[in-house]
């Protein structure tokens, strides 16, 4: 009978260390969430100082730093020179995937460069429906960049801009990148993969 009593209690007391461990975790991942706030003001940055200092601490990383602006939240990295481009992509992914799930109603951008070299740039727009993409000149000549997630050229059905289908010759495909010439911020450009339609929206740090 004692023996039952104390298998009882010893059940009940690991039960209970378990319930307190579970909730001690749960705490722990909820307060690992969205700790700095995107600020209301359209022109204005808050530095994410916890994110900055991870993200100042690994070991392929020169600089760099994590703010967020009323309507994106940015990572700037600058690697080290002896840094390989596959290691600056895993670097980029991690550090996206980080600020999307902290800030999902957010786009973001993930920036890395070596010295004054353009490295790796990750887009991740708001929602699922869109592919994020940046405005550019070159000589004189618009286009837009816009980051095609995990698709491939040959799953473009088609390309429209302002409603109206594009040629082939109007646009090109390159790692994982589609560039369109001739097209700016005001252009409203949609891009058909199998039977569903993307819209493309530009972000910017």
């Amino acid at each position: 009978m004692n023996m039952t009593k104390r298998n009882k209690t010893i059940i009940s007391l690991s039960v209970i260390s378990l319930v307190i461990i579970l909730g001690v975790i749960f705490s722990m991942i909820k307060g690992s969430g969205s700790s700095v706030k995107a600020p209301k003001e359209p022109n204005k940055i808050v530095k994410h100082e916890k994110m900055t200092k991870e993200l100042k601490s690994e070991k392929q990383v020169s600089s760099g730093e994590v703010y967020l602006k009323s309507d994106v939240a940015v990572a700037n990295i600058t690697l080290k020179q002896n840094i390989t481009k596959d290691q600056a992509k895993e670097l980029a992914n991690k550090y996206a995937k980080e600020l999307k799930n902290q800030y999902k109603e957010m786009p973001v951008i993930v920036d890395v460069k070596q010295g004054d070299k353009d490295i790796v740039k990750e887009l991740i727009p708001e929602k699922d429906d869109q592919l994020a993409a940046e405005a550019k000149t070159f000589m004189g000549v618009e286009y837009i960049r816009a980051d095609f997630k995990d698709f491939l050229e040959k799953d473009i059905t088609k390309v429209l801009m302002d409603e109206k289908q594009l040629e082939k010759k109007s646009y090109k495909f390159k790692d994982g990148q589609l560039t369109i010439i001739n097209a700016n911020k005001n252009s409203k450009i949609k891009v058909v993969i199998g039977k569903k339609t993307y819209n493309v929206v530009f972000i910017q740090k």
